[in-house]
């Protein structure tokens, strides 16, 4: 009786084990990007316990650009270039050989390259091989040619100081701690007046008439975000040409794509640490009213809130590439987020980028 018994057992656990390994779940990768879930264009991979990410989705949460040359592919990232082909574990960094731990993969067409590269790029990412995911906040785009502010048009103003020009819109007792902070952190003090409107418009429409003289081009770059569900998601940039009309008279209008955006706000643009920063900066306010353009675009096409955030200063931070943070909500005031913008520009083009994360 007990061979019995022992028998259909026996024969039990040998049909339920392979019913057990079948059913097992794959580990499936989670990526985070700027602390909200990224959807990729290319499900993440884990092969040999090590996490791939396909170098397009890679391109798109590092702000890279990613293109393809004879039977290779490059990958820029900051100021780094990767150069790389399918199934191989030797990588070009800068042009000098490395040898990865872990090849590159081609899976259907697509090249996915492990995590480790960042490694390489020195590029702060964490992995959690146990729980599979993967968060990543991305470093600033890198801009080939910075913007040096020496050579901007100015316009020189009446005021002494800046404590002055910042009086029509707060009490000196919150100016100065702004002007002190503005100077220390290297930023751009701008805001929406009528006083010099005139002949700041003029002087500025004759600006944008020597830079289209040189051919320049320009190019936003839209983070898609989903916040259909209880949380927003991103996904990759959708990539729109930008072209704009200057007026003495109506300002700026933008047209991103078939979109056009008028904008005929002034908005002076003061740098505190020129020694003539009382002057109007004339590159920088155009740079502020077409980024601002950008922001409501986005703002708008996504339904996103900012009526909680009313301040009349907007600061724009120098660095590798300039940029500005807009704070805004979707339902609940009390869960916030930013939306960033930066500019990357070289000689005769400039790269907006337009992100968004959590506060």
């Amino acid at each position: 009786m007990k061979k019995i018994i022992y028998g259909v057992l026996l024969g039990l656990m040998c049909f339920i084990l392979p019913v057990c390994a079948e059913t097992t779940p794959d580990v499936s990768p989670t990526l985070t990007l700027n602390h909200l879930t990224y959807v990729p264009k290319h499900k993440a991979q884990i092969i040999n316990h090590m996490l791939y990410i396909s170098d397009e989705d890679l391109a798109d949460m590092t702000y890279g650009k990613l293109q393809t040359e004879n039977s290779y592919k490059v990958l820029k990232i900051q100021n780094d270039q990767l150069t790389y082909s399918g199934n191989s574990r030797y990588i070009k960094l800068n042009g000098i050989s490395k040898l990865l731990e872990y090849s590159t993969q081609t899976i259907a067409d697509t090249t996915y390259l492990p995590v480790c590269v960042l490694d390489i790029l020195k590029y702060n990412y964490t992995y959690e091989e146990a729980a599979g995911t993967f968060d990543l906040v991305p470093l600033s785009p890198y801009s080939s040619a910075t913007d040096t502010y020496e050579q901007h048009k100015l316009l020189p103003t009446e005021s002494k100081t800046l404590d002055e020009v910042l009086a029509p819109l707060m009490e000196s007792y919150k100016a100065s701690p702004l002007i002190k902070t503005a100077k220390a952190q290297n930023q751009y003090i701008t805001f929406i007046t009528t006083k010099y409107k005139s002949e700041a418009l003029k002087a500025i429409r004759d600006l944008t008439l020597e830079q289209s003289k040189k051919g320049y081009q320009m190019t936003v770059h839209l983070r898609h975000l989903d916040h259909s569900g209880k949380l927003p998601k991103l996904s990759a940039f959708k990539t729109l040409p930008i072209h704009y009309e200057f007026s003495s008279t109506n300002g700026l209008t933008l047209s991103l794509g078939d979109t056009t955006c008028a904008n005929p706000f002034f908005w002076a643009a003061y740098n505190p640490n020129r020694r003539d920063g009382t002057d109007i900066d004339l590159n920088k306010s155009l740079d502020a009213m077409i980024m601002r353009s950008i922001y409501t675009y986005y703002r708008d096409q996504y339904a996103l809130k900012d009526d909680t955030h009313t301040d009349p200063i907007t600061l724009i931070q120098m660095g590798r590439s300039d940029s500005i943070r807009y704070t805004v909500y979707i339902d609940q005031p009390s869960t916030q987020y930013d939306i960033i913008i930066y500019k990357t520009c070289t000689a005769n083009t400039a790269d907006y980028y337009v992100d968004f994360m959590t506060k």
